[in-house]
């Protein structure tokens, strides 16, 4: 699949609170701490005509109004394929980012699938914030990402015989595609097979809703997820990383 379907599918899934386009690239902001990557602008095109100083410039001012470092989402279909370079040589700094990765699913992929039990938004926020061992500090700006997700989308639990939350993931239909984000197992029954069987459920519930194909972003330094997804048959489509500059 190309690099830009799944950023523009990506993008759509998790959306900042303020969003404003600078000719073909767009530039996010989310007050809080709801991460880099949805408060950075996304290089998605080029315009004849544009003027790539003054976009930069353009984007600075952006940031700047709204309190923020200026920070760029880099990958290898940014636009313009000289826009790195010109922000190294603006003092920005690179930063590594995540890999990107990918699997088709098949029609009948639901029939063996562990079941994963739909949470209401608050539920599913404490039992993320409970397994990851985070503290509720950025938790409004969290709450407030999910909540402006506009497609069908699954707030993912796995749990015991109990009834104890194991794992959870939030996954969000766009189409055929399904992207799957904040997986996370609870620590304390990490290594035990449970982030599989989270994956397998979210991938059978999206085959069932029709999605032909599974995205996921994971960690340059998480190299443990990576191997899982790899042995889940996720292959890398492509990397991003940052490009920081000074808060202005």
């Amino acid at each position: 699949m190309e690099i830009d379907a799944i950023e523009r599918a990506a993008l759509r899934a998790w959306s900042a609170a303020v969003r404003q386009p600078i000719g073909g690239w767009l530039a996010q902001y989310h007050h809080g701490q709801a991460g880099r990557r949805i408060n950075s602008v996304s290089a998605l095109a080029w315009h004849d005509g544009d003027d790539l100083a003054q976009q930069i410039t353009d984007a600075e001012a952006f940031y700047r109004a709204c309190g923020g470092a200026c920070v760029f989402r880099l990958h290898a279909a940014s636009q313009p394929t000289e826009l790195d370079g010109a922000l190294a040589a603006r003092g920005y700094r690179h930063a590594p980012g995540a890999r990107v990765l990918q699997r088709p699913l098949t029609a009948d992929e639901h029939a063996a699938a562990p079941t994963v039990a739909d949470a209401p938004l608050d539920d599913w926020l404490a039992i993320h914030e409970a397994c990851s061992g985070q503290a509720a500090r950025g938790h409004a700006a969290h709450r407030d990402v999910l909540q402006r997700i506009a497609t069908p989308h699954l707030r993912a639990v796995l749990r015991d015989g109990s009834g104890d939350p194991l794992a959870c993931a939030i996954a969000v239909l766009d189409g055929s595609m399904v992207g799957i984000f904040d997986v996370v197992v609870d620590h304390a029954q990490r290594g035990r097979g449970h982030g599989r069987r989270l994956m397998a459920g979210l991938c059978g519930w999206a085959a069932q809703h029709g999605a032909s194909t599974c995205y996921l972003q994971v960690d340059e330094a998480n190299v443990t997820a990576q191997h899982l997804y790899h042995t889940l048959g996720f292959s890398e489509c492509y990397r991003y990383w940052y490009r920081t500059g000074r808060h202005l």
